[in-house]
């Protein structure tokens, strides 16, 4: 287990490039095609990471969000007559039993609502959750997710496995994209098949030097919340990438995990959400 462990998921963003659909559902809650006892369901995306965190043993939450997202914290909260009006109404009791297992799922773990009231960014968000860091802790963009490989462990299980396993003090996805330059990406060298050891990271380059681009699922030391600080306290403009160099300048290490292109579901564009629809279809997640 890994109880000791918690998770950031950011989800303060207004998701622009998804509008108009994003002025109502937030993209985090986009439907996502997966098996649930063998029937197709669409289950918000949100819903699916909390479910793989919770599998990988994490316990306590802090979801970081914005005051037009309250649905969000809606969806998220236990109630227990919806299920009981599902199951009065006809042929709802399989809609009430994907309803009553997540409900377990929410009642075993602690979420605790943050507000980023003026959207600075994802670092920002990230720093928000601050006064509840206390050890190593996992960020998890609320738009993002990976399928598993079937001779994979689960995702999240195998960031923590590769942290330690080289000692590090951060390890994060990356993914190979046609055009690095809408992408932060990494500079490293592969020591083994599909592991790099990163030397650096650099946003959106203008002359990619690598073509592998961050997928921002990390476990990362606390002490980044120290170079985030530092980076506020200087009153510029700076990003979640800024504060890991940082690190990296002082010696701190870092891994990435190279994923195939056919894991990743991405709700951020339409074209990637299509895409992702796509991947599920295919590849079969099931929950």
């Amino acid at each position: 287990m890994n109880r000791d462990l918690i998770s950031i998921i950011p989800v303060a963003g207004l998701g622009i490039r998804m509008m108009p659909t994003t002025k109502v559902i937030p993209k985090e809650l986009l439907p996502i095609p997966v098996e649930y006892k063998g029937r197709m369901v669409l289950i918000p995306l949100l819903h699916l990471i909390l479910l793989k965190l919770y599998q990988a043993g994490i316990r306590d939450y802090v979801i970081v969000l914005s005051r037009n997202k309250e649905i969000i914290k809606n969806y998220l909260t236990i109630d227990y007559s919806f299920i009981e009006f599902l199951r009065k109404s006809e042929n709802k009791e399989f809609e009430a039993h994907i309803f009553e297992n997540f409900y377990k799922v929410l009642s075993n773990i602690n979420i605790t609502f943050k507000y980023q009231d003026i959207p600075r960014g994802f670092g920002d968000a990230i720093y928000q959750a601050k006064e509840y860091i206390r050890n190593d802790f996992i960020i998890h963009p609320g738009d993002d997710f990976i399928i598993d490989d079937e001779r994979d462990k689960n995702y999240i299980e195998k960031l923590i496995a590769i942290k330690k396993k080289f000692n590090s003090d951060l390890v994060f996805y990356v993914e190979e994209v046609v055009d690095p330059r809408h992408y932060g990406v990494i500079i490293g060298r592969e020591i083994e098949r599909n592991i790099y050891r990163v030397d650096n990271l650099i946003e959106k380059p203008t002359t990619p030097t690598s073509n592998l681009a961050i997928t921002a699922i990390y476990v990362m030391t606390k002490d980044l919340l120290d170079e985030m600080n530092y980076l506020r306290n200087m009153g510029v403009e700076w990003e979640l990438i800024d504060a890991i160099n940082r690190l990296l300048k002082k010696g701190y290490t870092a891994y990435a995990i190279k994923i195939n292109e056919s894991c990743r579901i991405d709700v951020g564009r339409p074209i990637e959400y299509i895409k992702s629809i796509e991947k599920a279809l295919e590849r079969k997640i099931r929950i």
